[in-house]
């Protein structure tokens, strides 16, 4: 089946993303906040082996974390349960939900070998307080993170399994679009038990949608967690 991606009305370029993979405060390009490191807003940049955590649950926040390159998780302990709430990709700014109450209110963890930049809270409030143009900074990144959770209801509520699954897969090409990685091969960097927490599905039942969406010959999918699509529309359809 042809691939219909070329009709897509999301540009494939990246959109602004206040900290580009590669392009954080470390990097030569600086960032979008701190663009000539004059506050030195992020203190360092550490590797993270799979499964590690970053932070925990209920414990205090002192640093907010954008990833430098890999993918991360957040997941949330809800007794003897543990739900996975939010997958992230290069670029993304993770632990905005401590801000306001500096506790971490997911447990995050690398999900790949990862390269993650730390942002200390406090000092980025500091400087907000003197700058405005980091306070806006901040005020988007707060928005935009909210948007993504108003975003996934709207994708997933009330959704079928199978639509769940389409929304999940356009989601995720639609964050790897945005910073400049238009491939519609996807190697997915998490379990089918991953994705079935994510999607309040059971593991056989991710694992049938696929297969179905595979004989509608909307994706293809191939060894190892990788997936191409094959129709954008079609899987958007779902949604």
């Amino acid at each position: 089946m042809k691939s219909d991606i070329h009709k897509l009305s999301i540009p494939v370029v990246p959109l602004g993303n206040p900290f580009p993979p590669r392009h954080c405060s470390l990097c030569p390009k600086g960032t979008a906040i701190d663009r000539d490191n004059e506050y030195k807003l992020i203190d360092k940049r550490r590797k993270f082996k799979a499964g590690e955590i970053l932070a925990r649950q209920d414990e205090a926040a002192e640093m907010l974390f954008v990833i430098h390159e890999g993918y991360c998780k957040s997941s949330v302990e809800c007794g003897d349960n543990v739900f996975i709430s939010r997958f992230y990709v290069p670029g993304d700014i993770m632990a905005l939900d401590a801000v306001e109450g500096r506790t971490y209110l997911t447990t995050i963890r690398a999900a790949t070998t990862a390269e993650v930049c730390h942002i200390d809270i406090a000092r980025l409030f500091k400087v907000a307080e003197k700058d405005p143009s980091v306070a806006a900074a901040v005020i988007k990144f707060l928005c935009r993170d909210n948007g993504f959770i108003v975003e996934k209801l709207r994708r997933y509520a009330n959704k079928h399994a199978e639509a769940r699954i389409a929304a999940f897969l356009v989601e995720f090409y639609e964050m790897h679009l945005r910073i400049g990685r238009p491939e519609t091969t996807l190697r997915l960097p998490f379990s089918r038990e991953e994705i079935a927490s994510y999607l309040d599905l059971k593991i056989e039942t991710v694992s049938r949608s696929l297969k179905s969406l595979e004989q509608q010959d909307l994706i293809t999918l191939h060894r190892v967690r990788t997936v191409t699509l094959n129709s954008y529309l079609g899987l958007k359809s779902f949604i």
